[in-house]
C-alpha cells in the first residue's frame, strides 16, 4: 500500500502509535446478492441472510430474519460473516454503519451492501470504536462514489487511515469508552 504522507494525517498521535491504512490491519471481504430471479424467504432454513436492515445499534438484530433457500445456498456459500468480524455498510444512505457480529450469525450469508472486516493486527472492539469516529467516517464519505446509488468501493475503503496504538493501549481505550457509554446510559435514567 502507498505510504501515508504527513498531509494525510489529520492530527498528531503519541510516538508509540502509528497511522495505518485499514487494509494493513484487516482483511476486507464483500457479501453477495441473491442470484438473478431468486429471492430471500421468511421460512427458516439453516442459512440466515444478513441484510443492512438487520444491522442496527452496533449489532445484528434477529427480529425479522430472512433466509437463503437451500437450493440457492451453494451459489453464495462463500460470502459469509463470522462472529470475530466487524461489519461495515458500503452502499446507500447508511454507508459507514458498523457493528459487531453476534454468535448466532457466525457463518451466515452477508448482503452485497456490506463488507466483513476481519481483524488481523488490531483488536476487534478497537476497530469498531475507531470506525465510528468522525475522523474515519469523514474519510469514508469522501471516498464514496455518488453515481446512482452511493457506494464505497472496497479498494477505496482499504486506504482509509486510522491511528493504531499498541494492542494493550487499544484494549485500555475500549475499556474506557465502554465505561463512559455505561455512565451515559445511567445518566439517561
Amino acid at each position: 500500500m502507498p505510504p501515508i504522507s504527513d498531509d494525510e494525517k489529520p492530527f498528531d498521535i503519541p510516538g508509540t502509535w502509528e497511522w495505518v491504512q485499514l487494509g494493513m490491519v484487516v482483511s476486507i471481504r464483500g457479501g453477495k446478492r441473491m442470484p438473478k430471479g431468486r429471492e430471500l424467504i421468511t421460512s427458516p432454513t439453516e442459512h440466515i441472510y444478513v441484510r443492512v436492515t438487520d444491522m442496527q445499534n452496533g449489532t445484528i438484530l434477529a427480529d425479522d430474519l430472512h433466509y437463503v433457500p437451500n437450493d440457492v445456498y451453494p451459489k453464495i456459500k462463500d460470502y459469509i460473516i463470522k462472529k470475530d468480524d466487524v461489519y461495515l455498510v458500503i452502499v446507500g444512505s447508511t454507508i459507514g454503519k458498523t457493528g459487531l457480529v453476534p454468535d448466532m450469525f457466525d457463518g451466515m450469508n452477508l448482503t452485497e451492501n456490506a463488507v466483513r472486516l476481519i481483524p488481523i493486527l488490531i483488536d476487534k472492539k478497537y476497530l469498531f470504536t475507531m470506525l465510528s469516529t468522525e475522523v474515519v467516517l469523514s474519510q469514508m464519505m469522501s471516498r464514496v462514489k455518488h453515481e446512482g446509488q452511493p457506494k464505497l468501493a472496497i479498494e477505496r475503503l482499504r486506504t482509509t487511515i486510522i491511528p493504531l496504538p499498541p494492542l494493550s493501549e487499544q484494549k485500555r481505550i475500549v475499556k474506557r469508552v465502554e465505561e463512559l457509554l455505561d455512565l451515559c446510559d445511567e445518566l439517561k435514567y
